[in-house]
């Protein structure tokens, strides 16, 4: 299918990192997600800053960040 003068292409790379917590305790995890096209970076611990990262390069109306915790 032929490109539009309107497709927007963006690519990522998410990097997750596993904190080891006692076997007791639930783990956590933090990351690092980058916008290829920029070379733009930002570290994240939760889930709701990486979209919100990539939305300031791929707008994404139908997602209710509200909902991500």
């Amino acid at each position: 299918m032929p490109e539009s003068q309107d497709t927007n292409i963006s690519s990522f790379l998410i990097r997750f990192i596993d904190i080891k917590k006692p076997a007791d305790q639930p783990g956590a995890y933090r990351g690092v997600i980058r916008h290829i096209q920029s070379g733009d970076e930002q570290a994240f611990t939760h889930w709701r800053e990486a979209i919100e990262f990539i939305q300031r390069f791929f707008p994404m109306e139908d997602v209710d960040l509200e909902s991500i915790r």
